[in-house]
């Protein structure tokens, strides 16, 4: 009776399968399975079991339960694709000010202050790699 019944269930989803699969050979990289098709595959899950259809068609068995239960909205909404590169607005240039304090401290407890009328990075760096150097 199962050899029977095989053979049945065979026939019945052979042109499902066939029309399943020149549609995985012709689509476009992760295009939806079309309604039609989901049509067909939901009417053979009615009468063959969700299971059964679902392994014969190597389809997802979640996916094919919702659709025959009626839950899977027909189209489902696609995230918007991650951001490539923002533009940010251009930032106003600080304020130059008239004059600069920066604290340097070491691990040993050694601390230092300098204060510059008008800063200079560069020159700050220098100031600060002979500090911590000196330290050690």
């Amino acid at each position: 009776m199962a050899i029977k019944s095989n053979l049945l269930f065979e026939s019945k989803i052979q042109p499902t399968r066939q029309r399943l699969e020149a549609w995985r050979k012709s689509r476009p990289f992760r295009e939806p399975i079309p309604e039609r098709l989901w049509g067909c595959i939901v009417a053979l899950a009615k009468v063959h079991g969700v299971s059964a259809v679902s392994q014969a068609l190597r389809l997802d068995y979640y996916t094919l339960k919702r659709r025959l239960l009626g839950s899977e909205p027909l189209r489902k909404a696609r995230r918007p694709a991650a951001a490539q590169f923002v533009e940010l607005p251009r930032l106003p240039a600080p304020a130059p000010s008239s004059s600069c304090t920066v604290e340097l401290a070491d691990g040993s407890g050694a601390t230092g202050t300098i204060r510059w009328p008008q800063p200079n990075p560069a020159a700050l760096l220098g100031l600060a790699e002979v500090f911590w150097r000196s330290r050690r």
